[in-house]
């Protein structure tokens, strides 16, 4: 998935937060696994300190990628989540 200015551009102040948060766990097939791992982990194991600078991340969190049904995971970032456990949905396993 592509996503232009205007998907990341809120249309009021305050708006942007939501629509940024919307689009983190986007990643180009190109990417190689072992970033999209490291990305995936370091994201997720610094979720405090991202909550620090904004408060939008507290939803950043390993459990909701449980809630994905549809976009296919990254294999690098399906890595990390099956090492710690986290079960993704079928409709949402990385794609060949």
């Amino acid at each position: 998935m592509e996503v232009d200015r205007s998907g990341l551009i809120a249309g009021y102040v305050g708006q942007t937060a939501l629509k940024t948060t919307e689009r983190i766990d986007i990643a180009h097939k190109t990417l190689p696994d072992d970033l999209a791992y490291a990305i995936t982990k370091a994201i997720l194991e610094n979720n405090q300190r991202m909550v620090q600078t904004h408060a939008a991340a507290v939803d950043t969190l390993a459990k909701n990628a449980a809630t994905n049904r549809f976009l296919p995971f990254h294999p690098g970032a399906a890595r990390y989540y099956k090492e710690i456990g986290v079960a993704i949905d079928p409709g949402a396993q990385p794609q060949s």
